[in-house]
């Protein structure tokens, strides 16, 4: 990679040759640049050419490809054979400009070489940099040409859909005008069939003789129900009437529930069966009319028989009403807040609350359970270890009778709460004699501090004493007769 440094292009010897004047496209050299420059001025918006000066004081530009990184611009070079066609040192450089040329800037020289090949033969030179840059534009027309093309197929393709669209309207309107027809046909033939019964009618009536058989055929006609033709409830006036008045209502439905029949199964408005309206039915479940106890006599359920009623299956009238009667036989929060108790000092057993915050209380009567003895993890088990330690049992956990440093003990301190340090008159741990002076020390003070325990004899001073190194080692010492004993109690 071939690298600028301020204005001087630092080309590896690897890279200098760039070809031979056979060649064709066929090295690629890549060029990085710090996109800023020392006096902090930004360079990456400019564009860059490759100026290239052959021996024989031939000039020739060369165009290159730029990528813009966040510390760095790197330009690829691929080197065409009119870069190589001039066999010999080849002096290049870099140089870049705004659109405006407001912003100029450029490297200095740096040298590269073509050699010839052993043939002789050479490439024929390549485009100069405008031939470049009309075949780059006539790409870009090829390419907006094709972009045009599918642009013009979508647009074809909506158009088909737009009129398979208006299509599907009409066959959809052609059948709702037919089904229109036929219900203004069907109500036409029902007006003409209760013409025609009013007129057998008449015509029976004027003949004594068959008066009555000709009054129940008009009613056959008109109403149906007489028995006197078979089918004759499925072939009537009354019949074809409530075939076209339904519909003539399906055809001029106002898009309203009301205007919708249906029957109500589950009696939700009363008798199941019964016939009614969409509306209706979502009136009753929208707000159903339920006994919310508001009664002044109203007899309301227990608790706990309104909450065992709570089924699935009932009506929601009756859901609603167990629920309410369930509600009505808790303890409000009102009525709570007054039963709550913050004194730790009620005896009334099953009558009140203890207050929550009562806790805290508590836990500051507590305090601390992480400091309790023998680590114990709460107040009963803290109890029985200070009265299983009630008798302060000493342990000896080391004896000295001159000076040991380090000494070390035979129990871990970690297992004792205090430390008392000892005097004695004997050398022995099976026999230490008499305790000439004690003192006794909680473990944290033995930590930090050396402990000593002195007796006078006589006018002779003699010293016991102690200073902690670790958990497990101390520096123990007597002066004079005797030893010092160290003891842990627990």
């Amino acid at each position: 990679m071939i690298m600028v440094r301020g204005r001087n292009l630092i080309i590896p010897v690897s890279e200098r040759q760039i070809g031979t004047t056979y060649d064709n496209n066929s090295e690629v050299r890549y060029i990085r640049i710090d996109r800023v420059m020392a006096r902090g001025i930004d360079i990456s918006h400019l564009s860059f050419r490759l100026d290239l000066e052959y021996g024989n004081d031939v000039m020739d530009t060369c165009m290159v490809e730029k990528e813009v990184q966040e510390e760095y611009i790197l330009l690829i070079w691929e080197i065409p054979r009119s870069c190589v066609s001039i066999a010999g040192t080849v002096w290049v450089s870099i140089r870049g400009y705004d659109e405006n040329g407001t912003i100029k800037w450029a490297t200095n020289k740096g040298a590269l070489y073509v050699e010839k090949t052993a043939s002789g033969e050479t490439s024929e030179k390549n485009l100069t940099e405008m031939e470049q840059l009309e075949q780059r534009i006539d790409e870009k027309i090829n390419a907006l040409d094709q972009n045009e093309d599918e642009r013009n197929r979508a647009e074809e393709e909506r158009r088909e859909n737009e009129r398979k669209r208006l299509n599907n309207e009409a066959y959809w309107q052609e059948l709702a005008e037919s089904a229109i027809t036929l219900a203004r046909k069907t109500l036409d033939d029902a007006e003409k069939a209760a013409t025609n019964a009013e007129k057998n009618a008449s015509n029976a009536a004027s003949s004594a003789e068959s008066a009555d058989h000709s009054n129940k055929l008009a009613e056959s006609y008109a109403r149906g129900g007489t028995g006197v033709r078979e089918g004759e409830d499925t072939d009537c006036a009354k019949f074809y009437y409530e075939k076209a008045k339904e519909e003539a209502e399906k055809s001029s439905f106002d898009g309203k529930a009301v205007s919708v029949s249906a029957v109500d199964i589950s009696g939700v408005l009363g008798e199941a069966g019964a016939k009614s309206d969409v509306q209706s039915l979502l009136n009753a479940v929208a707000a159903p009319a339920w006994d919310d106890y508001s009664a002044e006599a109203a007899e309301v359920p227990d608790a706990r028989t309104a909450i065992t009623g709570l089924k699935t299956g009932i009506k929601l009238p009756e859901l609603l009403s167990k629920v309410k009667a369930a509600l009505m036989g808790l303890v409000t929060l009102g009525e709570m807040r007054a039963l709550l108790i913050n004194n730790g000092l009620t005896t009334e057993a099953g009558k009140y609350f203890l207050d929550a915050a009562f806790g805290k209380t508590l836990a500051d009567m507590i305090g601390d359970t992480s400091q309790l003895p023998n680590s114990a993890a709460n107040l009963a088990e803290a109890v029985v270890a200070l009265n299983n330690n009630s008798s302060e049992e000493w342990t000896l956990i080391g004896l000295a009778t001159g000076n040991s440093n380090p000494y070390t003990l035979k129990d871990t301190l970690t297992n004792y709460t205090r430390v008392a340090l000892c005097s004695c008159s004997g050398t022995e741990e099976a026999n230490i004699g008499q305790i000439l002076a004690t003192t006794e020390v909680p473990i944290s003070i033995f930590k930090t501090s050396n402990i000593q325990a002195r007796w006078d004899d006589g006018g002779t001073n003699k010293l016991a004493f102690s200073i902690y190194i670790n958990d497990t080692s101390v520096r123990l010492a007597n002066t004079g007769a005797g030893s010092a004993v160290l003891f842990g109690i627990k």
